[in-house]
């Protein structure tokens, strides 16, 4: 049976940046207090890193200097209910995803069921954006389209030109089913990201009417809805009640 003198040689053999915590060792014959007890010695001679309570990591260390951790390790057990995923990452940190420019972000966002207070983690300020669709794990792509696009004109990492430049390639690469599915996602979300959506998926150009029709006619006929978007680029928007610059 391993003792907690065996507790370092196993630190040493894992990746750097990977967040772990007591429970990564239950294989020891020592209490869980003996255990956290243990990592908060390592972590205050430097071995390790405490990112908050019970949770640690090897930095990695470049010439450039640490390392910034990697979004998912620092909200890793805030998207899992035991195996059922309850939650995922979305702003500026899964911008990279969609070919923007990579973003080193500090402030991260989270999509639960659920509004949550913030939450601080060493460099990170952790933000929890409400999600009114269920989180299903095939959905999340297209939930962070639409979180994307309801963040249009709040996000510093883009201009609203940009952003709708890089989405609607983004959405351009889908295929017809999956408009479809977007277009139903959309409609758990605010009247100006509605209007946003259908305005691109009209232009691209996959969907029955009908589809857009359902989604156009969730807008109240008296809305109104300015973007910093050129009219070239939304060919659609009067369509859909929106001004362009």
């Amino acid at each position: 049976m391993k003792t907690i003198a065996h507790l370092e040689e196993q630190i040493e053999e894992l990746p750097e940046g990977y967040v772990f915590t007591h429970n990564d060792f239950k294989e020891f014959t020592e209490n869980e207090n003996s255990v956290e007890h243990f990592l908060n010695t390592l972590a205050k001679r430097g071995t390790i890193t405490k990112l908050a309570k019970d949770k640690f990591y090897k930095p990695e260390i470049l010439a450039e200097g640490e390392q910034l951790l990697k979004p998912y390790e620092v909200v890793k057990d805030l998207l899992y209910d035991g195996e059922q995923q309850v939650g995922y990452l979305t702003g500026a940190s899964v911008f990279a995803n969609f070919d923007f420019d990579a973003v080193k972000a500090t402030q991260l966002e989270v999509g639960l069921a659920e509004k949550r207070n913030p939450i601080k983690r060493g460099a990170f300020k952790i933000c929890f954006v409400k999600q009114n669709n269920p989180i299903i794990a095939a959905h999340i792509p297209y939930l962070q389209i639409l979180d994307v696009l309801r963040a249009v004109h709040s996000t510093n990492n883009a201009t609203p030109e940009e952003l709708c430049y890089h989405m609607t390639k983004r959405l351009t690469a889908l295929s017809s089913p999956e408009h479809k599915t977007i277009a139903k996602l959309a409609l758990n979300y605010n009247a100006r990201t509605r209007a946003l959506t259908g305005a691109m998926l009209q232009k691209i150009g996959y969907l029955k009417e009908e589809i857009l029709t359902l989604l156009k006619d969730s807008i109240a006929a008296y809305s109104s809805f300015t973007f910093h978007i050129p009219s070239k680029n939304l060919p659609h928007a009067k369509a859909w009640k929106i001004l362009c610059d």
